[in-house]
């Protein structure tokens, strides 16, 4: 049931990140991300139960540790769309993973995590443990990329999208 759910995609395409390159025109029935014509996502996923730690008063998340995971896994991500080995006879694929160089971090764990922390699942507290998770998740792993971008320059579609500055 909901297979293959429901995808909007003038919305899809408001927030197209390279819109001068491709327009959306749909998506696989899993949909974690859009992707245009022979484009691919590098996906990882951290464990985020594991940075529950003992502390001084009681369990507690260890934030250090996790924003330093998270910006080695999105640096580890971008290195892997330079290992892949993509198929020799469509070099569109190679193409567009060098001008989009799209990763994927997630989580996985989060119930998990939030049973050790002592926090309700659908609770106002375990609601907002989740919100500064991925808050940090994003910025550390923007962060990264930034670093990234800084020593190897950016990724080849940068200049026509919404990442630089002018636009």
């Amino acid at each position: 049931l909901g297979d293959p759910g429901c995808l909007f995609l003038d919305t899809a395409n408001e927030d197209n990140p390279c819109p001068t390159h491709y327009t959306l025109e749909a998506t696989n029935p899993c949909g974690e991300q859009f992707l245009p014509p022979y484009s691919n996502c590098c996906l990882g996923s951290i464990a985020v139960q594991r940075f529950v730690i003992d502390g001084e008063f009681g369990r507690e998340f260890d934030w250090e540790r996790y924003s330093e995971t998270v910006f080695l896994a999105a640096n580890f991500l971008d290195d892997v769309v330079d290992a892949n080995r993509y198929v020799d006879s469509v070099p569109e694929l190679a193409q567009a993973a060098m001008d989009e160089r799209r990763i994927g971090l997630g989580i996985m764990g989060l119930a998990d995590a939030l049973f050790l922390l002592g926090l309700p699942y659908d609770s106002m507290e375990g609601r907002s443990f989740a919100a500064e998770l991925m808050e940090m998740t994003r910025f550390h792993a923007l962060r990264a990329s930034v670093e990234r971008a800084k020593t190897r320059g950016p990724f080849g579609w940068y200049e026509d999208s919404i990442y630089r500055p002018e636009n």
